[in-house]
């Protein structure tokens, strides 16, 4: 990798198609990585007391309880109803959003010597998008995802299904921000995900 010149790389891409492996790839050629899941997870939290406000009548409804014994939330019963309708998933989105975009604003401006990478499978829907320049798109045959999913995930089937169909457009959807993107295919065998990599850097200069 050029240690010269520096780049901000979105990594995205469909549940469970290798955008974390893609990462720490990345990071091992010399790239500083943040997770937007972990940082999610953390959005989730600090935003705890809107989530309630705004999700709990449902969660009441369908008798489910958004608080873990510790009074976190519980991200796969939030899951659960924010997944199962387009409208329930974008009021989530707008709760936890700002906070997510904010600590990725902060990495980024904190990494300006280096490659930055966003692992995040949807970052079309934030205006970080516009910070990249460019994308790699890791993609995986669905069923190779499915069987991946219920091995790594605490999901159920219908969860796992929610999620993908969620998720069937974002390829497109990330084309449609007229930003570089580049297709990288993860069928399992490391060394040749890690080529395809190298090969989209060096394509690049970087």
């Amino acid at each position: 990798m050029n240690k010269n010149k520096s780049a901000v790389i979105g990594v995205v891409g469909p549940m469970c198609a290798g955008k974390s492996l893609a990462s720490r790839m990345l990071e091992e050629m010399g790239c500083a990585a943040i997770d937007a899941d972990t940082v999610a997870h953390r959005a989730v939290e600090t935003a705890k007391e809107d989530i309630l406000a705004h999700f709990s009548a449902e969660a009441e409804k369908r008798g489910i309880s958004l608080l873990t014994g510790d009074g976190k939330i519980d991200r796969r019963a939030l899951g659960a109803i924010v997944f199962s309708g387009k409208a329930l998933l974008k009021e989530h989105e707008s709760i936890v959003y700002p906070h997510i975009e904010a600590e990725l604003n902060r990495f980024i401006d904190s990494n300006r010597d280096r490659c930055t990478v966003l692992n995040a499978a949807v970052l079309y829907k934030t205006d970080i998008i516009y910070r990249c320049d460019f994308i790699l798109y890791i993609d995986s045959p669905m069923l190779l995802r499915f069987f991946r999913a219920l091995k790594r995930k605490n999901l159920s089937v219908i969860q796992i299904l929610q999620r993908f169909y969620a998720q069937k457009d974002i390829y497109t959807q990330h084309c449609k921000k007229n930003v570089d993107i580049y297709k990288v295919y993860n069928w399992g065998q490391a060394a040749n995900l890690r080529e395809q990599l190298k090969s989209v850097l060096e394509m690049k200069g970087y």
